[in-house]
């Protein structure tokens, strides 16, 4: 989970739900107006709210469902700042800064985690205070516009050292990274990096040779990374990026995330271009149903209402002529399609709309009474078991269901009679099968049986919060069982414990574990690390004798790493060191780079003077970014794709 938290003026701020009356104000945001909405995967919702220089404002998403990330931008475009608290899908995501200029800002949310298709969830939004800002909130302002200029002076370094890098893929990564941070406050450079980072992807793609995972997996996922943040900025690029890329090689890598891509790139495209947006949309129908079509439909509706009917009629036209229950995607499109339908109607939605508009009633009702008619046309299979015909029977009886009463035709007879079709759901005091019943463990040892009541015995302590009882079970069990319990304790600092108590339970936590400053393996390393995070926020120094011993240790076997090539791991190639490899010393790079991004905030200083300790030319390039992105960003940012 990322944490971020930065605008000009940063103000960290702890804020509980408030409820307010709901109202609507076309995505203008006003002080005691909340707006209610709902958000899926691949879209994104915009809000604005006029400000005047200096003045400060809040805001609270409270999340329903859904991970949101909200980006800010100011009035001339610039982005100033990334908010995710690590509340994951439920709960308030609080958003303040103070306008450094005045003019109108704007808010876009949108689900974190895209790649693996978050389900789509509500939330509100509202503004909870509005106010000229005080002398401390606007001298803690200024530190931070401070640590964003040092971010961008340590990218122009990067720049520089790029030079230096003769791996030309790796090269590449980083020129995209370093695109995405500079876009904003030089998007001429930014254009620059991307479109030479694309060039040389599309190179390697076209090349002849074995195309496999080990060779060719880094392209694969570098096209995706340069396609999405082109979408962002230059959709038409990006869509022809992505087609002179796709070849008869790649394609086994490629798959589904090609359609997931060029509906990325429709949904950009729909304000500017909504024709080919939905050229691109209609021509993914030939081959299915991707979920991520609805996106498009929504991005069409506001800037062109004909093409987004069109599409629907499309959707509903070959979801006529198909099987539902025999197929989960077309059911599962079905589904989505009814309840896009009721939500972009609905009282108090984002942009309410008739049905009439995009679906008419004949239309809807069409294809609620072909859901119905295949539900119940559902035959439970003698033996039992789960099949395609029970998963889309089920998909589309809880769409039903929310419609019962609706347009006359799913009516509660209709819903009793899908539901004893379906098969009644188990009482609450149903006897499971034995599978489902957690087995008495048996112990071979005294020992083993002693060590696994002191496990339980821990978790319960620490799930009370009782931490000095949780260290007395955990100080009885043997090292090795320790570490992969101090975790545990970990994730209990926050905000609620007062500063010293969070210490104390930190420095006891390191006793527990009577280790050198050195990492011994991969899960020492980790947990050794999973310290920083907490103490960059309570005691940053004790952060930095953490992570400063195994730089030097990286350094160490990094020199090893060299001798060892191609014993083993690759490690290096033409004699750089390789940082997206999947080996331990790669791992190692990664893991410090975001340890000392996240003591940034604290000392930008110490922390690029210890990445300058790196011998490797490539793993300090991921130390600088890493720092840059987050004095730029505060971001700790994870991209699982690359």
């Amino acid at each position: 989970m990322r944490v971020t938290r930065l605008t000009r003026y940063v103000l960290p701020v702890i804020c509980l739900a408030v409820s307010i009356p709901f109202a609507y104000s076309q995505n203008r945001l006003q002080p005691g107006i909340v707006i209610q909405s709902r958000l899926a995967a691949e879209q994104t919702h915009s809000y604005s709210v006029a400000l005047q220089e200096d003045q400060y404002v809040r805001l609270v998403i409270d999340q329903k469902g859904i991970d949101l990330g909200i980006q800010v931008t100011d009035p001339r475009g610039n982005r100033i700042g990334d908010f995710d608290s690590p509340n994951a899908t439920g709960g308030p995501e609080t958003v303040a800064f103070i306008a450094e200029s005045s003019g109108v800002y704007l808010l876009e949310l949108q689900p974190l985690d895209e790649f693996r298709n978050p389900a789509p969830g509500q939330y509100e939004i509202r503004i909870v205070e509005l106010r000229k800002a005080t002398d401390s909130e606007l001298r803690n302002g200024k530190t931070q516009l401070a640590l964003r200029t040092k971010g961008v002076v340590l990218l122009n370094e990067v720049m520089a050292e790029l030079s230096g890098v003769s791996h030309r893929l790796t090269k590449a990564r980083y020129e995209t990274e370093v695109a995405a941070l500079m876009w904003n406050f030089d998007a001429k450079t930014g254009a620059k990096l991307l479109h030479q980072a694309a060039e040389v992807v599309r190179e390697v793609l076209q090349e002849g040779g074995r195309f496999d995972s080990e060779n060719n997996l880094t392209p694969v996922l570098l096209r995706q990374r340069i396609a999405r943040l082109m979408a962002k900025h230059e959709p038409e690029l990006a869509l022809d990026f992505v087609r002179s890329t796709r070849n008869t090689k790649a394609m086994r890598y490629l798959g589904y995330t090609d359609k997931q891509l060029e509906l990325s790139i429709a949904r950009s495209l729909a304000q500017s271009n909504p024709r080919a947006a939905f050229q691109i949309a209609e021509d993914q129908l030939k081959d299915g149903f991707p979920e991520e079509i609805l996106d498009t439909v929504e991005a069409l509706k506001e800037k062109n209402p004909e093409l987004s009917a069109s599409l629907i009629h499309s959707i509903l036209g070959r979801l006529a002529e198909q099987s539902l229950i025999e197929n989960s995607a077309n059911a599962t499109m079905a589904s989505r399609l009814v309840q896009f339908v009721r939500r972009s109607s609905a009282p108090g939605a984002a942009t309410s709309t008739p049905y009439g508009s995009m679906i008419t009633d004949a239309e809807l009702r069409g294809l609620l009474q072909k859901m119905v008619a295949e539900v119940l046309s559902y035959s439970p299979p003698e033996r039992g078991g789960i099949t395609i015909q029970k998963i889309s029977a089920e998909s589309m009886f809880t769409t039903l269901r929310q419609w019962s009463g609706g347009m006359q035709v799913v009516t509660p007879e209709l819903v009793t009679s899908m539901e004893q079709r379906l098969g009644a759901k188990a009482p609450t005091n149903a006897v499971y099968p034995s599978e489902f019943v957690v087995p008495i463990l048996s112990f071979e040892t005294r020992e083993e049986e002693l060590n696994a009541s002191w496990r339980h015995a821990f978790q319960a302590a620490v799930r009370e919060r009782n931490f000095e009882t949780a260290f007395q079970f955990l100080e009885k069990l043997p090292v090795e069982e320790r570490k992969g319990l101090i975790g545990e304790i970990i994730e209990w600092i926050g905000p609620e414990l007062k500063k010293s108590t969070s210490l104390s339970i930190l420095d006891r936590a390191r006793r527990v574990l009577p280790w050198s400053s050195r990492a011994q393996d991969e899960e020492q390393l980790e947990t050794l690390l999973s310290f920083v995070e907490p103490y960059s926020l309570l005691d940053p120094n004790r952060g930095f004798e953490i992570v400063e011993p195994l730089i030097d240790q990286f350094n160490d076997l990094a020199a090893a790493a060299l001798t060892m090539n191609g014993f083993s791991d690759t490690y290096y190639q033409d004699g750089e060191f390789i940082t997206d490899r999947r080996n331990a010393v790669a791992d190692m790079a990664k893991q410090l780079s975001k340890a000392l991004g996240r003591l940034t905030p604290a000392n930008f200083q110490r922390a690029k003077a210890d990445a300058d300790r790196v011998r490797q030319t490539s793993v300090r390039i991921e130390m600088h970014l890493a720092i840059a992105a987050r004095a730029i960003s505060d971001t700790d940012d994870e991209d699982d794709e690359n």
